[in-house]
């Protein structure tokens, strides 16, 4: 795979190539950090109009807040963000608000994730989250 300094030559396979390598050394990366991302998300818990789609990996101790967040109705939208490693801990949510909503930031066993949740009613959307957070 060669680009000859023009974008518009790459062709859809080569961009695909591209992501496929550059995925596979962030998840290599991830596992020997020891981060522990959901390679089990639910089917279709990422799809859908209420997620955007600026990042695609959410950590495993995020998967029961993110799915109790898309299934509420006073939630809007929903921004996944950036995962960032951490020394090894205990799993927890902590919510801020924020002006649109919440920010919640779900802490795995070794990374940290931040999400947006936009929505009228942070104080509902908070009791709803917990909720499935503590029966998980």
């Amino acid at each position: 795979m060669h680009i000859h300094g023009n974008l518009e030559r790459v062709t859809s396979i080569d961009r695909a190539l591209v992501r496929k390598a550059f995925c596979r050394r962030r998840a290599v990366e991830w596992k020997r950090l020891g981060i522990s991302v959901a390679h089990n998300t639910p089917r279709g818990l990422l799809k859908g109009s209420k997620l955007t789609r600026s990042h695609t990996t959410i950590i495993e101790a995020a998967i029961p807040a993110v799915s109790a967040a898309k299934e509420s109705p006073r939630v809007s939208k929903i921004v996944i963000g950036v995962i960032k490693p951490t020394k090894t801990g205990q799993p927890h949510i902590k919510f801020t608000p924020i002006q649109a909503g919440l920010r919640m930031q779900v802490r795995g066993n070794s990374a940290v994730q931040i999400f947006f949740v936009y929505t009228d009613r942070p104080d509902d959307v908070m009791r709803e989250i917990n909720e499935k957070w503590e029966a998980r």
